[in-house]
């Protein structure tokens, strides 16, 4: 399904990304300390999903736009600092070189 008309010389692709990572850091690599003891060791989750649209192709040159969204996880200690559900979102435009064919 298509959201908005095929501009001239775009290309139909769509990617999603899907990523789910997980880091364990110190109050210290936060920088939380006094606030938090810096020897308490804390596991951050994230979530990230999102999509990207090649919108044209100009000679040897692809424009796409994307969004991406991600939900974090984190220790009751760090709501005070991120909030009870910390999320991020962008939204982006993406320059990148075609797909180059090889001459036999």
């Amino acid at each position: 399904m298509r959201l908005w008309p095929k501009a001239p010389g775009a290309c139909e692709k769509q990617l999603s990304i899907h990523v789910m990572s997980s880091l364990k850091k110190s109050a210290e690599e936060l920088v939380l300390e006094p606030a938090v003891d810096g020897h308490d060791i804390l596991g951050i989750h994230a979530l990230t999903l999102g999509a990207n649209y090649d919108l044209l192709e100009l000679q040897k040159t692809r424009l796409a736009a994307g969004a991406q969204w991600s939900f974090y996880g984190a220790p009751e200690s760090l709501n005070t600092f991120y909030g009870k559900n910390p999320i991020a979102f962008q939204v982006y435009l993406r320059i990148y070189p075609a797909l180059m064919k090889m001459n036999k």
